[in-house]
């Protein structure tokens, strides 16, 4: 008898473990869901008070110190897939009817996650790698879904993750033979940057950048590609810097100044970022009243001041345009937060604490 009790008070004591083994196990992973989902879903642990690189190192470092159980994850978050509403609204966005119902889009996200995963693997470099195979499965699977961002920043991901190889250039090179223009055009633009001996790529990108029409968005598009991909995309940043030189006037300047740091990521020139800060200089300083200082308190508060705290958020992580731009900005009013905020842009990239 007391044998049977023992037994069954062994029995019950292990039954307890198990639960509480899976209690704790299903809260660790719903800590660690949380965790993801903050700081690349929801990116509520973003600071909008700075630039793009100072963000994406404490994002970075955030998702490397929990890499065991982030890169799962992200896997997840890559393999979810489309409910039927999000079926609908693709076939309606393609036909143009997306306008006509636009709440059908706030009910899709599994779209969101996916781009939104990729892209914080593309942070991750290398340590990315294991994603490659669910990342190309992705690609092969969206490769003609008309218009799609989710296809850019998946082949953007793919081309830094795959690199050079035949087989990466090849298969993203089925890009140029899609119905969308703009995707024609970055498929054209990663062939020619992952293969620069090829001629007929780049010849391609250059007739695309310098359509007979002026406009500034081929440029704008393919320094974006360019900006992404780093230093294996210097070879095509002349090309761009020349059909934005043809289009300088046309280009809005929050444009321009993506399109110029886009460009210094490619290859290190911060020339057309200068260009960007001593013309918004001027067209604030054309603005002042005559007798008036960039100090005075009355001074502009319209957009050509907005402008320049604007530009220092995207433009200033270059070395060259900070150096530029810090004593412009204590020659402001030293009672506007807004010049705080683009002083604190100018400081260097993990200065900023995490």
């Amino acid at each position: 008898m007391k044998l049977n009790r023992l037994r069954i008070a062994i029995l019950l004591s292990a039954a307890a473990l198990l639960v509480a083994a899976v209690v704790v196990q299903q809260r660790t992973q719903a800590q660690h869901r949380r965790y993801v989902d903050q700081w690349v879903h929801e990116r509520s642990r973003v600071n909008r008070q700075a630039t793009p690189e100072q963000n994406n190192e404490r994002i970075r470092d955030a998702l490397l110190k929990e890499e065991t159980t982030v890169i799962p994850l992200l896997l997840e978050d890559l393999r979810r897939a489309d409910s039927y509403t999000e079926f609908i609204w693709r076939w309606v966005q393609s036909n143009g009817l997306g306008r006509y119902v636009p709440w059908l889009r706030a009910n899709n996200h599994a779209d969101t996650y996916r781009i939104q995963a990729t892209l914080s693997l593309r942070l991750l470099g290398t340590n990315g790698l294991p994603a490659l195979p669910t990342l190309w499965e992705n690609f092969d699977h969206i490769t003609f879904r008309s218009g799609d961002a989710e296809l850019t920043e998946t082949a953007l991901t793919l081309a830094m993750l795959a690199g050079q190889r035949s087989e990466t250039v090849s298969r993203l090179g089925r890009l140029t033979n899609h119905g969308n223009p703009k995707i024609q055009l970055e498929g054209w633009v990663l062939t020619a940057a992952l293969n620069p001996s090829n001629s007929i790529a780049r010849e391609e990108v250059r007739r695309r950048l310098m359509p007979a029409e002026e406009t500034p968005i081929p440029a704008f598009t393919t320094s974006y590609i360019l900006g992404e991909l780093g230093p294996p995309g210097a070879s095509l940043a002349p090309m761009v810097r020349l059909a934005v030189a043809k289009t300088y006037l046309s280009w809005p300047v929050p444009g321009l100044a993506r399109a110029a740091h886009s460009l210094w990521r490619a290859d290190g020139n911060p020339d057309l970022a200068l260009q960007v800060v001593h013309r918004v200089w001027q067209e604030f300083i054309q603005q002042l009243q005559p007798g008036e200082q960039p100090s005075d308190a009355g001074t502009i508060t319209g957009n050509s001041r907005s402008t320049f705290y604007q530009i220092a958020t995207v433009l200033g992580s270059i070395p060259e345009v900070a150096k530029e731009m810090r004593p412009l900005l204590m020659s402001m009013p030293t009672r506007d937060p807004e010049r705080d905020v683009a002083l604190r842009c100018l400081e260097p990239v993990g200065s900023l604490g995490h």
